[in-house]
């Protein structure tokens, strides 16, 4: 990929004078920036591969969908020949079927059959069977089909990957095994890498063709022993020598020895393999948990900590009763709010109030509520510790967002039109707060943690969306880039529907018109109107480039977007509910303290207790 980019860049170099092979590469380093992109990305690669996989597979259930478009264009174009619905929508079989491919996505429906329909009332028999058979039955199994392969393929590439992280351990654990336990050239923590001296045992080596060869392989090194383990001071030279690399977190010397503790179930100071295999997961989870540091207040001023006026704010705001206060504020609040808001929302203009009145003192005594609330918790449980909590993110990036508009609103602006805008925006930014009081009640913050634990699911798919998109783009502009404006519509085609609709704006003559536009073909909505406005200034030809982005975009990676998602939401709405743990914002309040002291298993299950250090 790099080679064939950089002879497209020697081609602009070397035939910059030479106009045709310029334009060339200058088309095709577009598509190459995407698929180095691709290549780059672990994550974007597999799940291109993925795609692919199931490509492979589905292309029969694909092939029936094109079969029963065709099979019911050829009988509507011998059906309706000379009649009104066969002049103007399919005189022939090219039309036919173009039509009831639209007609399959239900964009054009009942459009498409009013010429019929007018005419004769039993043809509503035979759209009807055509739309319920394709639509409610067709297009489900294509969904079905396109998940079912999909969601296999990722557990068999799960699975293997498995697979090789154990083959790696156990590799990884017969090095270690023969490992000499009484070098005595151990060095002390933060000092030169330990050596590692090899035990007088001779050992096999093994290439890299073989490790290959032999991936899959159960032990091919032979099964361990039940009294072959790797002891402490091994271990602990291991964890030296991570320390080094710069990608893997520092474990202090405390942490080596909880580990190791953690991991030798029996205490006989040797892990065997069955304990050996779990490191990963527990360095996972050493490396990932951190102790939230203590507050400020606790480690500057020790003395004012102490006091008992200071202890007695803390246990107020650590108080449940001090969330319900604020809770029913915000219940107040909204109430102000929309009481604020009913002139705008039936129907009247803005008023831009130079000073403040009732409405706007009220307002201003809420943001300096919710912003002594933001204080005094940063000052019970510092800073770190508050911005460990995802809902106290939320709440105090709101409270600063909305005082900052309320004071920027009434400074002096000379600009009438601007202020209007500045207020319109107060309005909505004081409408955020809506979403804190939704995430401060159980119900609704359980679908909304769920939603944000459903993001990584689906991210992998979303990009290589995003990439088609862009390679599609970038095609839209080499073919009908330049081709549309409100001049040439009006004037050539004003009687379209494309310029009717005032559609003009949907082009392709930049790339962010052209991610635009494809982006409401996704939607499938009124997408034929679309395809046709770019049809009229060239061929009908054009419609295969519509057709083809809506088998890959809607048919394809958006099935899988949201069959993948829907999977996921079932475990993760049901574990939000059994478990009660809210991952995406860490725990709450009185919790903090247990919860930043241990490492956690992924069912809450406490199996290693971190001291502070």
């Amino acid at each position: 990929m790099i080679v064939t980019s950089s002879f497209l860049l020697v081609v602009r170099v070397v035939f910059a004078n030479t106009w045709q092979l310029d334009v060339l590469a200058k088309q095709v380093c577009g598509y190459f920036r995407v698929l180095i992109f691709a290549v780059k990305n672990r994550n974007v690669r597999r799940t291109a591969r993925k795609i692919w996989l199931v490509v492979a597979e589905v292309h029969n259930i694909l092939s029936l969908v094109v079969v029963f478009v065709v099979f019911f264009a050829w009988v509507a174009t011998m059906v309706f020949q000379g009649t009104d619905e066969g002049k103007k929508v399919m005189p022939d079989i090219y039309d036919a079927s173009w039509h009831m491919l639209i007609l399959l996505t239900a964009a054009n429906f009942p459009d498409v059959m009013m010429p019929a329909y007018d005419k004769n009332r039993l043809s509503v028999i035979f759209f009807g069977f055509f739309l319920c058979f394709g639509v409610f039955f067709l297009l489900n199994v294509v969904l079905a089909v396109i998940f079912n392969n999909f969601s296999r393929n990722s557990k068999l590439s799960d699975a293997r990957r498995q697979h090789t992280r154990v083959t790696k351990l156990q590799l990884a654990f017969d090095l270690l095994c023969h490992i000499s336990s009484t070098d005595s050239s151990l060095h002390p923590i933060g000092g030169p890498s330990s050596s590692f001296r090899r035990a007088p045992t001779p050992v096999a080596s093994y290439s890299a063709k073989d490790l290959w060869e032999h991936r899959h392989d159960d032990w091919f090194l032979g099964e361990p022993s039940v009294n072959e383990g790797v002891p402490w001071n091994v271990m602990e030279r291991l964890f030296v020598q991570m320390n080094h690399y710069r990608h893997i977190g520092f474990l202090k010397r405390s942490k080596m020895r909880l580990l190791f503790d953690t991991l030798d179930a029996d205490g006989d100071g040797v892990l065997t393999w069955v304990e050996f295999q779990s490191i990963c997961d527990l360095l996972h989870i050493a490396l990932t948990k951190r102790r939230a540091r203590s507050s400020e207040i606790e480690r500057f001023w020790p003395r004012l900590y102490a006091s008992s006026p200071f202890q007695a704010v803390a246990r107020c705001v650590q108080h449940k009763r001090f969330e319900t206060a604020i809770d029913v504020l915000l219940v107040v609040n909204m109430l102000l709010v929309v009481a604020e808001s009913l002139p705008v929302l039936n129907g009247h203009a803005i008023s831009v109030v130079l000073e403040l009145n009732v409405w706007e003192r009220l307002e201003l005594v809420f943001s300096i509520v919710y912003l002594v609330e933001l204080g005094l918790k940063v000052i019970v449980y510092g800073v770190s510790r508050y911005w460990s909590s995802m809902k106290n993110r939320f709440d105090g990036l709101l409270t600063l967002l909305i005082l900052a508009v309320d004071v920027y609103v009434y400074l002096p602006e000379p600009n009438h039109d601007s202020s209007i805008v500045v207020v319109k925006v107060l309005l909505v930014a004081r409408c955020l707060r809506l979403f804190r009081l939704i995430i401060n009640i159980e119900q609704y913050r359980v679908f909304c943690m769920t939603w944000f634990r459903l993001l990584p699911f689906a991210k992998n798919l979303i990009v290589i969306m995003f990439c088609a998109m862009y390679m599609f783009a970038l095609l839209g502009m080499q073919c009908f880039g330049g081709l549309i404006s409100p001049a040439v519509m009006t004037t050539r085609f004003n009687d379209s529907a494309y310029t009717q609709d005032d559609y003009m704006a949907n082009n392709f003559n930049d790339m962010a018109s052209g991610i635009v536009t494809l982006f409401e073909l996704i939607i499938v909505n009124n997408w034929f109107v679309l395809a046709e406005g770019h049809v009229l200034v060239t061929s009908k030809v054009s419609r295969w480039f519509f057709i083809v982005y809506y088998v890959v975009s809607v048919t394809l990676l958006l099935n899988l977007v949201v069959a993948s998602i829907l999977e996921a939401f079932v475990d993760e709405y049901q574990d939000e509910l059994t478990n009660g743990k809210e991952i995406a914002h860490g725990n709450d309040d009185d919790d903090d303290d247990d919860d930043m002291d241990g490492l956690y298993t992924k069912d809450g299950k406490e199996v290693l207790m971190m001291t502070p250090t």
